[in-house]
């Protein structure tokens, strides 16, 4: 997992603590032990169709998409991957048929700064297991123009995944994203033995007074 730190603070990482002038993002289990997590709006996930994959450096390939996108992976997953061309049939583009997506963020309890949790699930019938996921997170303090990123690349063995975060900005109106797990990328996803999903919008907002 990775934190990128942008606008007017420059950050120092350390672990998975994000230690700035301005702010401090967190992300992880910890911060949320004793929360009680509320029920996010559902954003649907799409199946995506690949029409070619490239090896970039020794050991990471890109894929490109039907939906004119592209993702830097390791070729280990790249080479699971299968090339189904640009027409829409069930391995290329299938709205709302591969799972969902959710972002939420809310004032955390002392208004220092905005406490959330992105995640996804995705449905066996259409990408059977998966196996690797690029998810990130765009967390903007809209008010100062103050942005921070956590980014997430992992095999994994399950079709359903959840993380936190927190972000220390002090006061401000926030906007939340879904983005992609590498910079730069503005959408996520998630590789399974049968496809690939990617995600579509899932955001959230909120005001820390």
């Amino acid at each position: 997992m990775r934190i990128n730190r942008f606008g007017k603070s420059i950050g120092l990482v350390v672990g998975a603590l994000s230690l700035s002038t301005a702010a401090v993002g967190v992300a992880g289990s910890a911060a949320w032990a004793s929360v009680t997590i509320p029920t996010p709006i559902r954003v649907p996930l799409t199946q995506v169709g690949v029409t070619r994959v490239a090896t970039v450096t020794d050991g990471m390939s890109q894929i490109y998409f039907a939906n004119g996108t592209s993702a830097i992976v390791p070729s280990t997953v790249a080479s699971g991957v299968r090339i189904t061309g640009g027409g829409i049939t069930p391995q290329n583009t299938v709205y709302g048929s591969c799972g969902y997506s959710y972002i939420y963020v809310d004032p955390n309890s002392n208004n220092s700064g905005v406490s959330g949790f992105t995640g996804w699930d995705v449905y066996s019938s259409v990408i059977g297991q998966a196996y690797y996921f690029e998810w990130g997170s765009e967390i903007e303090n809209t008010s100062f123009l103050r942005y921070t990123n956590f980014e997430w690349d992992d095999p994994i063995n399950t079709n359903s995944w959840t993380t936190f975060f927190s972000v220390l900005d002090g006061a401000g109106s926030y906007s939340a994203f879904v983005v992609g797990g590498t910079p730069g990328s503005l959408n996520g996803y998630v590789f399974g033995t049968n496809g690939v999903c990617t995600s579509i919008g899932s955001r959230s907002y909120t005001v820390v007074p």
